[in-house]
């Protein structure tokens, strides 16, 4: 009896045992938080990566202090996550800058990598010697938009109201005078880079002396200013500035007319009524005899 009793106070020690080891367990997981369930949503609300980007690199050795030209860089493109900040995104922002360090090929261009050259930085240290810097509102028609660069070569006409006395009474037309002739473009609005891209503009800066500065400013009061965009390699100037009125409009334009109507007239006639070429009339000949033998000469 007394090993039946111990056997049964053994089972029940295992069993109060067994059930304080449950709940146990169980307690300590209701205090342990479960970590939470993300959904689609919030990986929709992430800002989605570009699959790539544009970066500037050399497309040969740049050696300190020089000036980037076009040919010296070249667009690259990258993923989208590997670009830094101050990486150059575009080939524009980089040409006409100098390199602050020497550059090796294919070596990226960033912002530290570059300058602004140090005599195109303000205005007035592009004005020739003995000129002025005069900065003019400018008509999108008449500007060339989009085509005008600073250091671009010009040439300015003016078309202003002419009175004048015919037949004693006064009449009024338009004339067109060309006014200066290979005038430098310090500045197309605010860009005074060569190369850098110019959007929009409403003023254009010219280099003039102080004289040709007074008369232009004059005659834009005066009627409206064109600009014709020259060849770099033309330096030519005229000598003679003949003024185009109507008179002489006409008689350009009429002067060929009528001759290209003549000649189709004719052409347009029976080959008796054309007119006929004076004949040629052969020059007398000579002959002259040397030794037994003669030779004919004209």
């Amino acid at each position: 009896m007394e090993k039946k009793k111990f056997l049964f106070l053994g089972v029940g020690v295992i069993l109060i045992v067994a059930a304080g080891f449950l709940l146990l367990n169980k307690g300590g997981s209701e205090n342990i938080p479960l970590p939470p369930q993300q959904s689609m949503g919030d990986y929709s609300a992430q800002p989605a990566q570009p699959a790539y980007s544009m970066i500037v690199v050399a497309s040969q050795d740049i050696t300190k202090n020089a000036v980037i030209t076009p040919d010296m860089v070249k667009e690259k493109k990258v993923p989208g996550s590997t670009t830094l900040d101050g990486d150059m995104e575009s080939k524009d922002a980089v040409i006409g800058k100098i390199a602050t360090s020497d550059i090796v090929v294919g070596e990226k261009i960033t912002r530290d990598k570059i300058s602004v050259r140090p005599d195109v930085q303000k205005l007035s240290a592009k004005i020739p010697d003995g000129y002025r810097a005069v900065t003019i509102p400018i008509e999108k028609l008449a500007s060339l938009e989009g085509m005008i660069h600073p250091e671009d070569k010009v040439d300015i006409i003016g078309t202003f109201p002419f009175t004048q006395n015919m037949g004693g009474q006064s009449v009024t037309q338009q004339v067109l005078v060309p006014m200066f002739e290979n005038v430098e473009i310090l500045a197309v609005g605010n860009v005074i880079l060569p190369f850098q891209q110019v959007a929009n503009y409403g003023s254009i800066t010219l280099a003039l002396s102080p004289e040709e500065s007074s008369l232009l400013l004059y005659a834009i009061q005066m009627g409206k200013i064109r600009l014709l965009l020259r060849s770099p390699e033309d330096t030519s100037v005229s000598r003679q500035r003949l003024p185009v009125t109507t008179e002489v409009l006409w008689q350009k334009l009429l002067a060929i007319s009528q001759q290209q109507q003549q000649q189709q007239y004719q052409q347009q006639q029976p080959p008796e009524q054309q007119p006929v070429a004076p004949a040629v009339q052969e020059k007398p000949r000579v002959e002259i005899f040397v030794g037994g033998s003669n030779k004919t000469q004209k």
